[in-house]
């Protein structure tokens, strides 16, 4: 019974404060509605303007002159809105190698060779071509990490050593599922960032880092670090 008692009573309790809240929150909207209301009288409000008083204008108003083409009948255009290129990341990470030149050619009704950047030397692409041409296209690649992938695949850039695009290119793969089990993703991509730093490139496949990260849990160190 105490117990029941107990649970009744922070039941209530809570249902207190929530009511509480609630009626706070109607006060304060409708205190904020009033102020509002009287800054439009008075003309001193400082926030959007009402509604009512923007002007809309219509497309015929906006535009200056007749449109070029105009057709009597509805007719429908064909084309692509969201093209990726080897310029995004996403795209990229999946072998792309098309350029934004290449894109634009492809719509225009050229062919195109269908080439990934995991082909072998020599390897004879096969060519692609649509049917006609589109009627418009747009490359819409992401603004974030623009160019930079590119870095990654360049063996005389800098960056292409480094883990990030170790781990983009594949050279270094993170076992994601069997970490995320065992709850050691954070602490797995630590050790990876350690392992680099002490010991640089390595050849791909010379390794095996999660076994590597199993013996370091079990040193000294690694007892320590995930303390």
């Amino acid at each position: 019974m105490s117990g029941l008692r107990s649970f009744l009573k922070y039941t209530l309790l809570t249902l207190l404060a929530l009511a509480l809240l609630a009626a706070g929150l109607l006060v304060w909207l409708r205190f904020e509605f009033s102020r509002v209301e009287a800054d439009q009288v008075h003309g001193t409000s400082t926030g959007m303007r009402d509604f009512a008083q923007v002007e809309v204008k219509s497309v015929a108003d906006a535009v200056d002159k007749d449109c070029v083409q105009q057709y009597p009948h509805n007719r429908a255009w064909f084309g692509a809105l969201h093209v990726h290129t080897s310029a995004s990341y996403d795209a990229t990470a999946f072998g792309t190698a098309g350029t934004v030149d290449d894109a634009y050619a492809f719509g225009r009704g050229e062919p195109l060779p269908l080439r990934l950047k995991f082909d072998p030397p020599g390897y004879q692409a096969p060519l692609l071509r649509i049917s006609s041409p589109l009627d418009f296209i747009a490359v819409t690649d992401h603004a974030e990490a623009l160019g930079e992938a590119s870095l990654c695949y360049d063996e005389n850039s800098e960056s292409y050593d480094v883990l990030v695009c170790r781990l983009y290119r594949g050279d270094w793969r993170l076992p994601v599922e069997e970490a995320l089990e065992k709850s050691d993703g954070s602490s797995f991509f630590q050790f990876a960032l350690l392992f680099y730093n002490r010991h640089g490139p390595v050849e791909p496949g010379s390794i095996n880092l999660w076994d590597e990260y199993q013996q370091w849990r079990e040193s000294e160190e690694g007892q320590l670090f995930l303390s």
